[in-house]
């Protein structure tokens, strides 16, 4: 007769942390553990569900059961942080890595680390300590966990800073006691709590005075009226320039035409005159290309009459008007002859006045 198997239902309560052997647990596995160590806490429980839970999967990394990374494992702000007993253990069971103690008193621990090479011969490689010096700086030495069990919390701060330097491999990265990341967490509530009550506590900036702002105005106003007085002047500075231009190029344009038309009454102008200026011998010439027979009497080149001894700024302006000579093409001549910019034909000194015609007849022979 065949025997038919059956299969037994576990008991209400039991935790099945995996169906096959040498599997690591689910996610689904560990949530009833979860619960049960959760309860068992008390009504005042000290870790949530998910603590409990990331604790166990951070233990199963370091081949612990989830009942053993319960005790050895805590999560902090998702760091894991590893009992001094297990991060010692795991280091001495690796075989490649080991720890000496070389001083644990009062004033601190050090620790010497060695790695085993390939002929099985230890090396140093360095040492961790961590000292009462360390804790002050750390203000660590007026708690009561220090003030008691002051040995044992200097060999976990050198153990685990030595771990974090010699020994990497063995935790994947960097390792911690869980002392480390809850006093790394305090300390910056503590200092987070005192900028924030520095910032609200800082004295605001005084107001000022009344004296202070009438003093402020009135020096404000004497600034206005400083630079309003300035700026009356130097309007009033340019009017009067530029009625003093006006009255100069009116006169100057009046006496050309009082000089043109007392040329016009005068007799004609011979070559032995001794008081002909310009305006007398370009008068009613015309444009320079219709007036070929000053050319022609002057081998090609306009020039004053040879005894011509007065030229003056009317018969500047008369050439440059009997010549049809545009004003900015003038101005530009008069400039590159006197090397400096010329505005008004006016500026041009008396003593070059003949050097000034003398440019311009050259650059109408260039038409």
């Amino acid at each position: 007769m065949n025997e038919i198997a059956t299969t037994t239902a576990p008991p209400v309560g039991h935790v099945q942390l995996s169906s096959v052997a040498g599997k690591a647990p689910t996610l689904q596995d560990l949530l009833p553990c979860a619960e049960i160590i959760y309860r068992a806490q008390g009504d005042r429980p000290k870790r949530s569900k998910e603590s409990i839970v990331a604790s166990m999967l951070f233990g199963e990394r370091f081949g612990l059961s989830p009942l053993e990374a319960v005790g050895a494992v805590h999560v902090i702000e998702g760091i894991p942080a590893l009992s001094a007993a297990l991060i010692a253990s795991r280091i001495q069971e690796s075989g490649r890595f080991r720890y000496r103690e070389e001083k644990l008193d009062d004033t601190g621990c050090t620790l010497r680390w060695e790695e085993r090479g390939d002929d099985g011969k230890w090396e140093v490689l360095g040492k961790s300590s961590f000292t009462r010096k360390d804790a002050e700086d750390a203000e660590l030495l007026g708690k009561y966990n220090w003030k008691r069990y002051f040995q044992d919390l200097c060999f976990a701060r050198a153990l685990t800073r030595g771990a974090r330097r010699h020994t990497p491999s063995i935790f994947s990265g960097a390792v911690y006691v869980a002392e480390e990341l809850v006093e790394e967490r305090t300390q910056t509530v503590v200092r987070a709590s005192v900028e924030a009550t520095a910032a609200t506590e800082a004295p605001a900036a005084a107001a000022p005075s009344l004296a202070d702002r009438v003093a402020a105005a009135a020096a404000a106003t004497a600034v206005d009226a400083e630079f309003r007085e300035a700026t009356a002047a130097t309007e009033a500075t340019a009017a009067t320039e530029a009625t003093a231009a006006t009255e100069a190029n009116a006169a100057a344009e009046a006496n050309a035409a009082a000089e043109a038309n007392a040329a016009a009454d005068a007799p004609a102008v011979t070559a032995n005159a001794v008081t002909v200026g310009y305006a007398d011998f370009f008068r009613g010439s015309g444009s320079v290309r219709d007036n070929r027979s000053n050319r022609e009497r002057s081998n090609g080149r306009l020039c004053r009459p040879p005894n011509a001894v007065t030229v003056g700024y009317a018969d500047l302006q008369a050439f440059v008007r009997n010549h049809k000579i545009k004003g900015s093409q003038a101005l530009e001549v008069l400039s590159n002859l006197l090397g400096e910019r010329v505005e008004r034909i006016s500026h041009v000194p008396e003593d070059r006045v003949g050097d000034a015609i003398a440019a311009l007849e050259q650059y109408l022979a260039t038409l």
